[in-house]
């Protein structure tokens, strides 16, 4: 190669920071480049020319400590193929490398040895792994945030329903963290929260998933886990932020959370509904003075009636619009005699989704008191 060739091809190589190696038939070395021995951690005044690769790196400072990486200089297919990837390598000192091998021939096509590449690629993994952060970590505390929270909700979901077990979400959140917040600033309330996000994190197993959800909600999803289970780890949340002892000032003070616990299949039929079941059991563990847990109990959700007043007045206008009330009559005989003495009229409202089901007055009484004068109902009874 001439001298202008060679010194343009080592500019390039210095300009890309690629380690160059090139091995004959017999793994020897025949050529390498500075930036091969800065990667490995070898001195290039060693005399490496002509000797066996793995020789070389068996002295490299720099090489894996729990890894056979000489394994893939003596593997048959390379002196087979143009190019094996033998995917990444990392380093003693962290860095990570990717190597590739390619094979070199002479004019006649004859392979007369092997060209190994490689790539520090550690920048673009830490930029990787930070933007995988910034997408799935909460900033001030580090836990999972609400995004990466929903996928594990979904995906834990799925899993028991594929193999016909359950899983739990317990949510809560501090007790009047609004008045922190409001008496001592909100810089004193975020190092509350990651306070809180720190001691319950060591509650928490490997396997479970413990996220912010935000302001001051978290949740912890348990793949796998009974009643029992799941109230052992509800009990030692509101024991742990109950120990806590958080200095404002002068002030010390001891939060307190409210922890709410629901579990699928038995407490719900969806993710979406599994949340929703938890949300409220937080909300009863309020209602019961706070500081402590309460699992989902479907006859204490007043949500369910909560809503069901605020459907009331879509179905009475529905009813208003498309004649959808109705008279109904009933006899009031004696007793002695069994005579008709009068009859006694009430209304009732066909609901007009749902054909051939009947509410009656006493369900929509009071929406219709409510939200509107009674004269609006007057028609029913000409």
């Amino acid at each position: 190669m001439p001298k202008s060739e060679r010194a343009r091809m080592l500019a390039l190589l210095a300009a890309m920071r690629f380690g160059v190696l090139f091995v004959d038939n017999d793994h020897r070395i025949v050529f390498f480049y500075p930036a091969f021995c800065e990667i490995w951690g070898l001195s290039s005044s060693q005399a490496m020319i002509g000797r066996p690769i793995g020789q070389v790196l068996q002295l490299a400072d720099n090489r894996p400590a729990l890894s056979d990486v000489l394994s893939c200089y003596l593997e048959e297919h390379t002196a087979l193929e143009d190019r094996v990837d033998f995917g990444e390598v990392t380093l003693n000192d962290r860095r990570v490398i990717v190597q590739n091998c390619y094979r070199v021939t002479d004019p006649q096509g004859v392979t007369n040895g092997r060209m190994w590449v490689y790539e520090d690629v550690t920048q673009q993994r830490l930029i990787a792994e930070r933007m995988v952060n910034l997408a799935e970590r909460d900033a001030l505390t580090g836990l999972f945030n609400r995004h990466r929270f929903q996928q594990e909700l979904e995906r834990m979901v799925s899993e028991a329903n594929r193999r016909d077990h359950q899983m739990a979400l317990v949510f809560f959140d501090l007790d009047e963290f609004k008045l922190v917040n409001d008496s001592f600033g909100h810089t004193v309330g975020d190092e509350l929260l990651k306070s809180i996000a720190r001691e319950i994190n060591l509650q928490v197993r490997r396997h479970e998933v413990f996220a912010r959800l935000g302001g001051d909600e978290f949740a912890v999803l348990l793949p796998t886990c009974d009643e029992f289970e799941v109230s052992k780890l509800a009990d030692r949340i509101v024991q742990t932020v109950m120990q806590i002892q958080f200095a404002a000032g002068s002030h010390l003070m001891r939060p307190s959370a409210s922890v709410g616990v629901a579990i699928y299949p038995l407490h719900a039929n969806s993710a979406d509904q599994l949340v929703a079941h938890a949300d409220t059991a937080m909300y009863q563990a309020k209602a019961a003075g706070k500081n402590t847990w309460r699992i989902y109990r479907p006859d204490a959700d007043h949500s369910r009636n909560e809503l069901n007043r605020l459907s009331w007045k879509e179905r009475i206008v529905d009813a208003l619009e498309n004649d959808g009330f109705e008279l109904h009559y009933q006899g009031i005989y004696y007793t002695h005699n069994r005579q008709l003495a009068h009859l006694e009229a009430f209304g009732s409202h066909e609901r007009s989704r749902c054909r051939g089901r009947l509410y009656y007055a006493g369900q929509f009484y009071w929406p219709c008191r409510k939200n509107w004068q009674n004269h609006r109902f007057g028609s029913l009874g000409d």
